[in-house]
């Protein structure tokens, strides 16, 4: 299934990652209305440079559209907090 494109009432061509006042932790991925899987790490030093570098060189392009899969992530979600988090294996 394709979502988005100019079939959404919203038109940002980003994701939106919401997060645990708290914590940090993700708690959240969106685009548009469209609740996306995710997965949340912690990074170390070596690999939080290399993405702003990597974001320097490689100004991210919009998001048009995503295709989903017609089932659901396979990976399981649970409450807490203030929102769903992934499932701690």
């Amino acid at each position: 299934m394709l979502y988005g494109h100019s079939d959404t009432i919203h038109g940002t061509q980003e994701v939106n990652v919401e997060r645990d006042p708290e914590t940090g932790g993700v708690i959240a991925v969106w685009f548009r209305c469209a609740m996306l899987p995710f997965t949340d790490q912690v990074v170390d030093a070596e690999r939080m440079e290399e993405m702003k570098v990597g974001y320097q060189e490689n100004p991210p392009r919009g998001i048009l559209a995503i295709e989903f899969s017609k089932e659901p992530s396979p990976k399981e979600y649970e409450l807490g907090g203030i929102g769903l988090y992934p499932k701690k294996e």
